[in-house]
């Protein structure tokens, strides 16, 4: 295979802006391969890097998100709003429960939540909802964790106590990501991509851990297609695609692991034992 000119030559170098914000410089890349890259990295940092947000809730005295709350400003489904534009970092691998409760005239803000030692708020200005004078604000919510965007018409079959409202979920911790392909030489020649990568977070990880993880997420399924077709066994791949997302969080349950991997072997012994099976049928 053919090793690219850029290879010897290749660097990254990071521009921190601050603890949620950096810029990344790739170069020098092969024509096209700025793009390449971009958009391949860009994709599975908005898709496939884990987060945290709340998925269900529960508001004092309301049934639905069309319903009105006496004595507060905003409406059912504004409240709702504002509480998906809060940002977690989670502790545990369990959804967790937070509580709040607010009694007259204030401003409810993602900080009047009940502390709890296996979540951290990270915005906790955040604006809830604005409360009147004779007014009280009770609110249950979950928060998960989960990949991407989860939709509200995913978890439809969903059998929710009642009072309880299914949110659709945000769980990406990028808060904003775009890239530049510009052009840089090698010597004489300029025909070369410089790919800028930008990245903000909302400081659940920060800018170097999700490109690591982004880029870890790629290798280990591009490793899997050459591993296949060079002969080899796959299932080192697998347990290394499984752990490179594993260990994008701090913590993770162990028995969950081994779920995810007796998934990946089962439908092979399945085949296997009912091939024996037809076997033992014809004699």
């Amino acid at each position: 295979m053919q090793t690219f000119k850029t290879l010897d030559y290749l660097k990254t170098t990071c521009e921190k802006i601050n603890d949620n914000e950096a810029n990344f410089i790739i170069e020098p890349l092969a024509p096209g391969y700025g793009v390449t890259l971009g958009n391949s990295l860009r994709r599975v940092c908005l898709a496939s890097l884990p987060g945290s947000a709340i998925t269900t809730v529960k508001i004092n005295n309301i049934t639905h998100e069309f319903s009105f709350i006496e004595g507060i400003k905003e409406d059912t489904i504004e409240i709702i709003l504002n509480l998906k534009t809060i940002r977690f970092k989670k502790f545990t691998d369990d959804p967790v429960t937070i509580n709040l409760k607010v009694k007259g005239a204030k401003a409810a803000t993602a900080k009047d939540f009940e502390k709890n030692p296996d979540i951290e708020i990270l915005n906790p200005e955040q604006l809830i909802a604005t409360v009147s004078k004779d007014a009280v604000l009770e609110i249950t919510a979950i928060v998960e964790s989960g990949t991407g965007y989860y939709a509200l018409e995913k978890r439809i079959d969903e059998n929710l106590p009642f009072g309880m409202i299914a949110i659709d979920a945000n769980f990406t911790p990028i808060k904003k990501i775009f890239f530049e392909v510009g052009r840089t030489r090698i010597g004489q020649d300029t025909n070369f991509d410089k790919l800028v990568f930008s990245i903000s977070t909302d400081g659940s990880i920060t800018p170097e851990q999700s490109l690591e993880s982004a880029c870890e997420i790629l290798n280990c399924h591009l490793s899997t297609i050459v591993d296949f077709i060079s002969g080899k066994k796959v299932k080192t791949t697998n347990e290394e695609m499984i752990n490179a997302q594993v260990d994008l969080s701090e913590k993770e349950d162990i028995s969950e692991i081994e779920e995810i991997k007796e998934e990946v072997i089962e439908p092979k012994v399945t085949k296997k034992r009912a091939s024996k099976k037809a076997k033992n049928e014809n004699i």
